[in-house]
């Protein structure tokens, strides 16, 4: 399909991040789900600091680590369309 903005054609891409969410062409969220794995994995090593600092208190550490995790994992996860192959 070809789009037109006024006489400009509009370029059509496979995926695209919008808002944060990976939109791929046939709509399936498989590819944001290993995406987000991987921030929440890459959020998981960059704790390591928090986790060195004696400022923060030992029963504090684990509690602020699974929050940023999972808040850098779950976030829009309500949009997602969950199938069969995702499970």
């Amino acid at each position: 399909m070809k789009i037109n903005v006024g006489q400009q054609p509009v370029q059509q891409v496979c995926e695209l991040i919008y808002l944060g969410t990976l939109i791929t062409r046939d709509g399936s969220c498989e590819e944001d789900v290993r995406r987000r794995i991987g921030k929440a994995s890459g959020m998981i090593s960059s704790l390591r600091k928090i986790c060195r600092d004696k400022n923060i208190s030992a029963a504090t550490k684990p509690q602020l680590s699974e929050v940023l995790v999972i808040l850098v994992f779950i976030h829009v996860a309500e949009c997602w369309i969950v199938t069969r192959e995702d499970k």
